[in-house]
């Protein structure tokens, strides 16, 4: 298993979330999961919310784009994005920072 799946259409993540960390954070990656912590509390769908948000902008891609596939309730999570993402963009995810 790997981190992240990509083919011409649609990208695959495995993520292991920390809600209501000091900061918003992606990477690095940890035993073929990448790290993101949140600000938003895991209440309410609001730390999904806010993945999704942050994922979108560092992907650049629409936030009806990316769907919580497995975890909705869990920290451990398998995403879809459906559109064409440069493997390079996805790659720069696991170097970390906000």
């Amino acid at each position: 298993m790997t981190w992240y799946v990509l083919d011409d259409a649609t990208l695959r993540l495995n993520l292991k979330v920390r809600p209501k960390a000091g900061r918003e954070r992606i990477g690095p990656v940890q035993d073929n999961w990448l790290k993101v912590e949140l600000k938003a509390p895991a209440e309410d769908g609001k730390a999904n919310a806010a993945l999704i948000k942050l994922l979108a902008r560092r992907l650049k891609v629409g936030r009806d784009d990316i769907t919580i596939v497995t975890g909705k309730t869990g920290r451990r999570k398998s995403l879809r994005i459906d559109a064409s993402i440069p493997r390079d963009r996805v790659e720069a995810l696991a170097q970390g920072g906000t």
